[in-house]
């Protein structure tokens, strides 16, 4: 049996599925905070697009571990500096373009998410896609040691132990 590729499954997303992935990203973001927390969150972000994964890696806790529960490369885990690295290398090989925009910010138990937007070109497909994808930050030691990606934001919010 032929293993499918992640951007055909990215590709085929159905179109109640998109609408249901919107509907969660304007509930998570009724109780967002937008304000400093967001602009502080933006900074970091926009330095990582700047800088790229090397200024990432002091970010990056010993035991840093990043998940993918995301419509495409789910289920993959990528762990420390040069999990990170290859993540990107990943993206790259998908995508012609990727960005992030962080929107807001819920905080909870055991981190932090960011919901954002996700705005990809694929490489190969040239289909280009708006999706709400959320980013749950946890943290050890002042340094972040896991980052689960979500499109499922409802998911990402119960992992952090928000209430919506």
């Amino acid at each position: 049996m032929a293993r499918r590729r992640p951007r055909d499954r990215f590709s085929r997303v159905a179109k109640q599925d998109v609408e249901a992935l919107e509907r969660q990203f304007n509930a998570a973001m009724e109780e967002a905070d937008t304000g400093s927390a967001l602009d502080a969150a933006r900074r970091i972000y926009a330095e990582f697009d700047r800088e790229g994964t090397e200024a990432t890696a002091g970010l990056l806790h010993a035991r840093f571990e990043l998940h993918m529960e995301t419509l495409f490369l789910d289920g993959k885990v990528y762990k420390g500096a040069k999990g990170f690295a290859r993540w990107r290398e990943e993206m790259e090989e998908l995508f012609e373009e990727d960005s992030f925009e962080p929107q807001g910010i819920r905080f909870g138990a055991t981190g932090f998410v960011v919901l954002g937007r996700l705005r990809v070109k694929g490489k190969k497909s040239g289909v280009e896609v708006d999706e709400p994808i959320a980013h749950y930050h946890e943290q050890r030691d002042g340094k972040l040691v896991r980052l689960t990606i979500y499109s499922d934001i409802d998911q990402a919010l119960r992992d952090a132990d928000i209430q919506h």
